[in-house]
């Protein structure tokens, strides 16, 4: 039954996955229910979740392990996860079809230039 389960999930994820003929409206609005990592999240969109890399961040991934990676996915979910986001994108995806786009989270906050103010004030202390 749990295979079934998660077969059914892993499906569900990959026919959402954005093909670089979707179009999308130009700011699209979605609640987040999911964070792979720092710089990936699931919102759910038009019924389906909706994977989104944020435009111009690179976080260290946490399945290679890298420093740092868990840290980054902590950050990102404690800005956004549970909240209804806007996305602010131009229709474009990446090589592994991720809709590419700037956050910004239920209090206006962009997530992406969080990452970056988070980062530099980790680098000062």
């Amino acid at each position: 039954m749990q295979f079934a389960y998660l077969l059914l999930t892993v499906l569900s994820c990959l026919l959402s996955i954005p093909s670089e003929k979707d179009q999308y409206p130009a700011y699209l609005t979605g609640k987040v229910i999911g964070v792979t990592d720092g710089d990936t999240i699931d919102i759910f969109y038009n019924n389906k979740p909706l994977r989104i890399r944020l435009e111009h961040i690179d976080c260290p991934e946490i399945r290679k392990q890298q420093p740092f990676g868990a840290q980054a996915k902590k950050f990102t979910s404690d800005k956004c996860f549970g909240q209804t986001v806007r996305v602010l994108h131009k229709n474009e995806v990446d090589r592994n079809k991720r809709l590419i786009g700037e956050v910004i989270n239920a209090r206006g906050l962009n997530i992406n230039k969080e990452l970056v103010k988070g980062r530099i004030s980790l680098a000062l202390h």
